[in-house]
């Protein structure tokens, strides 16, 4: 029995966890697109070349604006 709390007790955590990170995620998304020129959105579900070549090249459009 106490075993089995503490299984639970741990699931209930992993899932709160989840949950939080979910919601803080969505906050972000929503600023992204209120704040769109500020705040962009980077799909990291590809290889780390291809993200970092889209943040170089986030970042020398945002250099080439400040100049």
């Amino acid at each position: 029995r106490e075993i089995r709390f503490e299984e639970e007790f741990v699931n209930k955590k992993i899932i709160d966890g989840k949950l939080f990170l979910e919601r803080v995620r969505d906050g972000y998304y929503k600023l992204s697109q209120e704040e769109s020129g500020r705040i962009k959105v980077i799909d990291a579900n590809r290889s780390k070349e291809e993200i970092f070549k889209d943040i170089i090249k986030i970042v020398n459009k945002k250099l080439a604006y400040s100049v």
